[in-house]
């Protein structure tokens, strides 16, 4: 039987800070979902926007990117995540916190 092994590489970052425990497992499962039976490092890109951009290689090739992000609701915020290929097309958006009652 094979095993995922994630290794992520994680900074003290701002962005992400505020995303709790459950948020990030959720990603952990998405990006697995997509690309099963292999072995996944992230690498956050240190990108001047709003926006946090992290390259997806699976094996040592390189897949794809996700991008989190947080958009305004009515009265608060939320949390999101896209995944591209690395052909730059979407391949999943992801809610991953929600914080309206």
């Amino acid at each position: 039987m094979k095993k995922i092994y994630f290794i992520v590489i994680v900074g003290i970052i701002s962005f992400s800070a505020d995303l709790p425990n459950a948020a990030l497992k959720k990603i952990d499962k998405t990006l697995a979902a997509l690309w099963e039976n292999k072995s996944l490092v992230n690498k956050r890109l240190n990108l001047d926007l709003d926006v946090e951009v992290n390259k997806i290689y699976a094996e040592n090739d390189f897949v794809g990117y996700y991008v989190l992000a947080k958009a305004n609701s009515k009265a608060d915020f939320f949390n999101y995540m896209v995944v591209y290929s690395s052909d730059m097309k979407i391949m999943t958006v992801q809610l991953l916190v929600y914080r309206e009652d």
